[in-house]
């Protein structure tokens, strides 16, 4: 899983792979507005085939928040 969304990271942000570290944050990623944020979340539902919630949503503005909710709503919804 973290090597597809470290993928669409890259595709959707305009970045290197060097440049998705633990700890990244939409604030320091310039090419990570609102617009963008939608596009990224659009794209993961897609590939992972699932619907997420606005409150799920809401967690996924860093790289860690992204892999701690795709964990959860796996867990929560019995996907693997």
């Amino acid at each position: 899983m973290e090597k597809q969304i470290r993928k669409i990271l890259c595709e959707i942000l305009l970045l290197q792979e060097e440049d998705i570290v633990p700890g990244l944050k939409m604030d320091d990623v310039e090419t990570w507005d609102s617009l963008q944020h939608i596009e990224l979340v659009s794209t993961i539902e897609e590939e992972f085939s699932l619907e997420l919630t606005y409150d799920d949503i809401v967690q996924m503005t860093s790289y860690d928040g992204i892999i701690s909710t795709l964990k959860t709503f796996m867990e929560r919804e019995n996907l693997k």
